[in-house]
């Protein structure tokens, strides 16, 4: 269903984004398990679709930080030439009665939660529209290694 597609989990060693990375995996898709914090997480989550018969790799990037974002995707697309599918999931809590909560734990939230979004969004999204663009440009797939997925 998705073989040929790469796709790119983040906050993929846990919780949602390890249920999503590991039924993108089902589906035949080479998955990237971005992590921030717990590699033995992320590695244990790309054995697990190894085991069962998947492709992946662990990757690690505070998603938050705008430069870390650029670097991971510039060295992703250099490794694996596209990335098709985006899942951005990664997101953080602080649980708490808000007058108890620091404005470092809210900038903190936001950054994870919103910040990280635009951050992935804005270079994948380049990736994928240049992919589009030059799929258009070309009008056959074949010449070219990425597409978009709607």
């Amino acid at each position: 269903m998705l073989t040929g597609k790469n796709a790119l989990v983040t906050g993929a060693s846990r919780g949602i984004g390890r249920q999503i990375a590991l039924t993108l995996a089902a589906a035949h898709a080479f998955v990237i398990v971005n992590y921030n914090g717990s590699r033995e997480k992320a590695d244990a989550v790309v054995a697990e679709i190894k085991a069962a018969g998947g492709d992946a790799v662990s990757y690690q990037c505070n998603v938050s930080d705008f430069d870390e974002c650029q670097n991971m995707i510039t060295a992703l697309i250099k490794e694996y030439k596209h990335i098709d599918i985006l899942v951005n999931n990664a997101g953080i809590t602080r649980d708490g009665l808000m007058a108890r909560m620091s404005e470092e734990q809210y900038d903190m939230v936001v950054a994870v939660n919103q910040k990280s979004v635009f951050n992935m969004s804005k270079f994948v999204g380049s990736v994928m529209t240049q992919c589009l663009t030059q799929t258009l440009r070309v009008r056959s797939t074949q010449s070219v290694t990425c597409h978009a997925i709607s």
